[in-house]
């Protein structure tokens, strides 16, 4: 499941990843992100994966969409808990030519920080 939150007046969107991960939850994510552009411009998103349980069933081939959101982000920020970051990093190697940066699970607003300071 994913919870989303959308900050308009810094075009931020988060989304809270908790449970498992599906295809399902990764479509609607990149829908969202994509009406935030065309609506604002380029997006900061933050994923929160520190309630996160890891990728289910199809998430993995819904990955191939994460080049298709790239133009459509400013940057990037991962919260991830120790037993999620490998997880994360294969996700953020799918996001060339923006910056994305690994933050701790705990430090959200070091990573919301990172996120507006770009």
């Amino acid at each position: 499941m994913i919870e989303t939150s959308v900050d308009a007046d810094h075009n931020l969107v988060t989304f809270k990843n908790t449970g498992t991960g599906t295809k399902g939850t990764v479509e609607a994510a990149f829908r969202l992100v994509k009406r935030q552009y065309e609506t604002f411009g380029p997006v900061k998103l933050l994923l929160d994966w520190s309630d996160y349980q890891g990728m289910g069933e199809g998430a993995p081939s819904a990955a191939r969409r994460i080049p298709d959101a790239t133009p459509y982000l400013e940057r990037v920020a991962f919260l991830a808990k120790d037993s999620m970051e490998a997880d994360a990093k294969f996700w953020m190697r799918l996001f060339e030519g923006i910056p994305v940066r690994l933050f701790n699970g705990t430090d959200k607003d070091a990573a919301i920080a990172w996120l507006l300071s770009g």
